[in-house]
């Protein structure tokens, strides 16, 4: 019962829409916007860097948060709990029951969650992130970027560690790997306007709209 109401709960704070209620309080539907993403980039694109900024904090501070309350109801599966209720919380954000199953694409959702559960590899892919995104301004790139670190950190590490077998290991393994097909599979509309460059660059300059 306490596993199902893990993942009941995790799903259900993942699917609140921070950008689309954001978007409603200034009287515009977000998924009428930009890209129609109710994400960060969408909403700084559309709104003001400063309301992407907000969403994009309280999307990984739900997910953060979250994660570090279940602590004293998983004393003995811990890491397990972290990686079950990282993996509904990002399901909750992509495709939220209160829009139709259309949400963000689980960027700001799974940062939180994996500096709760991966922080050495969250902390590279931020790093990567950083320089793709000043160096390109394309938030898309810089986002399958990360994601991409994020994957070969985790394998760095399993090569290091030498805990393949490892029930805990296993598990995050198969999240992270699910975790980047996701994203790319979000971006595939981003991917094929880089390829054609046609993508759109972030703008820092019109903090509020």
């Amino acid at each position: 019962m306490l596993w199902f109401l893990l993942c009941l709960s995790a799903y259900l704070i993942g699917s609140i829409p921070t950008g689309y209620i954001v978007a409603k309080r200034q009287n515009k539907d977000i998924r009428q916007e930009g890209s129609h993403n109710i994400g960060a980039s969408n909403v700084s694109r559309s709104l003001g860097w400063l309301w992407g900024a907000f969403v994009l904090l309280i999307d990984f501070g739900k997910a953060f948060v979250f994660l570090w309350l279940i602590t004293p109801f998983f004393t003995n599966d811990i890491v397990l709990g972290k990686i079950i209720g990282g993996a509904w919380l990002i399901i909750g954000n992509v495709y939220p029951l209160w829009l139709n199953f259309k949400g963000g694409k689980g960027i700001a959702t799974g940062t939180g969650v994996f500096l709760a559960i991966f922080s050495n590899g969250l902390i590279i892919a931020l790093i990567i992130f950083t320089l793709v995104c000043v160096t390109t301004k394309y938030i898309s790139a810089s986002s399958l970027s990360a994601a991409i670190a994020l994957l070969l950190t985790r394998l760095q590490t399993i090569i290091n560690n030498n805990n393949y077998f490892a029930q805990e290991a296993m598990a995050l393994n198969f999240l992270i790997f699910c975790y980047v097909t996701l994203v790319f599979f979000k971006h595939k509309d981003n991917i094929k306007r880089l390829i054609k460059h046609q993508e759109k660059k972030i703008s820092f300059k019109k903090p509020l709209k």
